[in-house]
């Protein structure tokens, strides 16, 4: 399903619960040569594997937001 929304150019979102270094290596690797944007909400659950961000609980949503804008994922606009 994240196939069909990726390649239709949308953003695919989805939360992943107790996502340890093997799976999280294993998604990156399965997804390739597309990226995937690993994001750590709180406190890390890796031991090896470095996520593309982390971000605290309290204001999630916004600095998300704010990634996908500074990686080019979201064009940054106002209507």
């Amino acid at each position: 399903m994240a196939r069909i929304f990726t390649d239709s150019g949308q953003i695919f979102i989805t939360s992943v619960h107790n996502l340890d270094d093997y799976e999280a290596l294993i998604l990156k690797e399965l997804n390739a040569p597309n990226d995937i944007l690993v994001v750590n909400i709180g406190e890390s659950p890796f031991s090896n594997f470095i996520p593309d961000a982390s971000v605290g609980i309290d204001d999630a949503v916004n600095e998300i937001c704010n990634i996908l804008v500074k990686q080019e994922i979201i064009i940054d606009y106002f209507i």
